[in-house]
């Protein structure tokens, strides 16, 4: 018994005519005739008083109509639900990681998505925040991780990853700490500083537009400390290292601390009365429906950097 038979019984049933069914059906008269013969002698029972005219169900034709029609109905919604899933689960993704926790990120996000989801391809692309907005405001991208810090644009929609301590990172034995008393562990007691100690003091940040970068700028500025100078590295975390290296001050993200392949110290400080968080977010564009792709993706990178950050105990 094949579904092509269910779907002809049913079809002579409803309209009570072989001859019509077959027209439906975009059969020949003799096909379907045939067809009906081989489903009844297979059943061993006649569905059809063919004599009677319109053709009428016999008993075990009525119990073989409605039990087809349930066998069609589940068909239909199996082969809706998988196509569904293909379509959920299949694909090309466009995102946009900048350089500092979304490289940091990008591999525990990226291999938990491929683990969820193996048939899609994702493309990452690294820019500073705004250029990342920028793209995405013009489809080039589908969803990105940006550190807001500041405004946020109105044609975009945000949700929440984590939030961020940002922390000074001062080399152990460097000028600036004279007169301090160092914390035993200043990563989770950071020293409170003055805004004159650093008046005048060399730093070291990522590039220039980055949100870290702009927020190293903000809180100068607040201050009223002008640096001595500003280097720009590749990257947050390059400048982490490259502070406990004693190659100057920075500013960064608390997560800094826990790259795997660097065990260096410098002394974590905040500035007197000033303290800063960055929120990471995604965002896409507003008043847009998400696909399920974007949504599995922000779903991810959430609970990824969630299981990340109590790993790594921050």
């Amino acid at each position: 018994m094949q579904f092509e038979q269910l779907i002809y019984a049913v079809t002579i049933a409803k309209h009570k005519s072989i001859t019509y069914a077959a027209n439906q059906l975009y059969l020949s008269q003799s096909a379907l005739t045939k067809s009906m013969n081989r489903l009844e002698e297979e059943l061993g029972v006649k569905l059809f008083v063919r004599s009677a005219s319109p053709i009428q169900l016999t008993s075990a034709g009525e119990y073989f109509i409605e039990e087809a029609k349930k066998l069609l109905a589940m068909k239909e919604h199996i082969e809706i639900g998988i196509k569904s899933f293909s379509e959920r689960h299949t694909g090309y993704l466009r995102v946009g990681m900048g350089p500092g926790r979304g490289e940091y990120w990008s591999p525990f996000i990226l291999s938990r998505y491929y683990d969820l989801y193996p048939d899609v391809d994702v493309e990452v692309i690294g820019e500073s925040m705004l250029d990342l907005e920028k793209k995405l405001l013009n489809r080039e991208l589908d969803v990105c991780i940006v550190g807001i810090y500041g405004h946020t644009n109105p044609r975009l929609e945000y949700e929440l990853i984590c939030e961020e301590r940002m922390l000074f990172t001062i080399p152990k034995g460097h000028p600036c700490l004279a007169g301090y008393e160092i914390p035993e562990d200043s990563f989770d007691t950071p020293l409170v500083i003055r805004p004159e100690s650093l008046q005048g003091q060399n730093f070291i940040t990522s590039k220039q537009g980055f949100a870290v970068t702009r927020m190293l700028e903000d809180i100068l500025s607040r201050n009223h400390i002008t640096p001595g100078s500003v280097k720009h590295t590749l990257s947050i975390d390059a400048a982490y290292i490259m502070s406990s290296e004693g190659m100057g001050i920075s500013y960064v993200y608390d997560s800094s601390k826990f790259q795997d392949d660097y065990d260096g110290q410098p002394v974590f400080c905040v500035l007197e009365g000033d303290e800063e968080v960055c929120s990471f977010m995604t965002a896409v564009r507003a008043n847009e429906e998400i696909s399920p792709l974007v949504r599995a993706f922000i779903h991810t990178a959430r609970d990824s950097v969630r299981i990340l950050k109590t790993t790594k105990e921050i």
